[in-house]
C-alpha cells in the first residue's frame, strides 16, 4: 500500500530489541520506560493471535483505505514479534 500514513516511521522490517531481563515477567498492557511516553507491550504469543485476526480483517476488503493502512501497520508490528514456524502464518503478502 503506497498511501500509508505512517510511512515515515516504518522500516521495511522491524528489528526485535533485546533488553535486559526484568525481575518480574512483563505481561500484556501499558508499559513506560523512564520518562518516555507510555506504550503497549504485547507478548509474542498474543501478538501472533492479534496479527492473524488483523490479517483476516484486512484481507476481507471490507475496510476503508485509511483504516486498512492503519491496521496493516499494526499487523506488521505484531507479526514481526512472532518467531519460529508460526511467523509465516501471520506475515502479510504484499497487498
Amino acid at each position: 500500500m503506497t498511501n500509508n500514513i505512517f510511512d515515515e516511521n516504518c522500516n521495511s522490517q522491524s528489528v526485535i530489541r533485546v533488553l535486559p531481563p526484568q525481575t518480574d515477567r512483563v505481561e500484556n498492557g501499558p508499559v513506560q520506560f523512564g520518562d518516555d511516553l507510555p506504550g503497549v507491550f504485547i507478548r509474542g504469543d498474543y501478538a501472533g493471535c492479534f496479527a492473524l485476526a488483523l490479517k483476516r480483517v484486512v484481507m476481507s476488503n471490507e475496510v476503508n483505505d485509511l483504516d486498512k493502512s492503519i491496521l496493516l501497520n499494526l499487523q506488521k508490528i505484531l507479526a514481526d514479534a512472532v518467531i519460529g514456524s508460526a511467523a509465516a502464518l501471520v506475515k502479510m503478502d504484499n497487498l
